[in-house]
């Protein structure tokens, strides 16, 4: 989708995300990038698809369409009173 090369990190567990931070918090690292630099590697790479990333920059061009096109509508319903749904 991006067209760029992504670099996965090996461990993508939430908790280990968090453990970091509670090591930076206790003092173990100095901040979070030196958490990171010292603590996260790389896992797998995935490769651009051309064709994938040709579709969805049409896909989006046409998301932004529809979204300016929708945009005075959309704020016509936010005006609404909501207390009348209730």
């Amino acid at each position: 989708m991006l067209g760029v090369r992504i670099t996965l990190p090996a461990v993508t567990d939430a908790s280990f995300g968090a453990a970091l931070l509670a090591g930076v918090g206790a003092g173990v690292f100095a901040n979070e990038a030196a958490a990171a630099a010292q603590c996260i590697s790389e896992g797998e790479v995935i490769a651009p698809d051309a064709k994938r990333h040709a579709y969805y920059t049409q896909l989006f061009a046409l998301y932004q369409q529809a979204q300016k096109a929708l945009a005075p509508v959309s704020h016509d319903l936010a005006q609404l009173p909501a207390t009348l749904i209730r």
